[in-house]
């Protein structure tokens, strides 16, 4: 379903479940005593509602990673994020680590003047694993895995031949010249580590 501009008597609906959102009301001067939903978000007026901020609570990775520290996010960012993901393909944590990627490494970028061609249909991958796991471990993990999914071949050979000197160097294929890395925590304590390339093409 496409969120096109609403009209009096139509409500934008939010095709994925991005979980709940706070918020703080500037003309109750206090923030609201429940949790809202996306679509409550989106179909905010603030002619008739009053201005307000709004947040992702983190029960939504995707989302709350994408806004991370900025203060809020107002409803028409959130309907321009949300068509964005939906023109890469749909809610896959993929796609949304594609958006934050973008807004990360462009500080003349923001939500609201975000185009969808500005977010190039990199390789991403998101490693999640329990809080337990060390960083150091799931980082090895991962190199492995995006060594393994990008270079099949080259990982079989290097699997089968390593008992005579090919090894494989996690750090030096992760390196941070080819690949974006971070490791963010969730709600639920997971720990995941965000891989994307930071070349196109591949």
């Amino acid at each position: 379903m496409e969120l096109a501009e609403k009209t009096k008597t139509e409500r934008r609906i939010c095709p994925f479940n991005l979980g709940t959102f706070g918020g703080y009301s500037f003309r109750d001067h206090g923030p609201f005593r429940r949790r809202l939903t996306a679509d409550e978000v989106l179909n905010w007026d603030e002619a008739t509602d009053g201005s307000a901020w709004f947040w992702p609570r983190g029960d939504h990775f995707g989302i709350a990673t994408v806004v991370g520290t900025a203060p809020s996010i107002s409803p028409r960012d959130l309907l321009n994020v949300i068509e964005i993901v939906q023109g890469l393909g749909g809610d896959t944590v993929e796609n949304w680590m594609r958006v934050y990627y973008t807004v990360r490494n462009d500080e003349k970028l923001d939500l609201e003047n975000l185009e969808a061609d500005e977010v190039r249909d990199r390789e991403a991958y998101v490693f999640d694993r329990p809080m337990e796991m060390p960083s150091a471990t799931l980082f090895r993990q991962a190199a492995v895995e995006v060594m393994r999914k990008r270079y099949p071949d080259v990982y079989q050979f290097l699997m089968a031949h390593n008992e005579e000197g090919f090894s494989f160097d996690p750090e030096k294929f992760l390196n941070p010249k080819d690949w974006f890395i971070r490791e963010r925590q969730t709600e639920s304590r997971r720990r995941v580590l965000i891989v994307i390339s930071n070349n196109v093409g591949y």
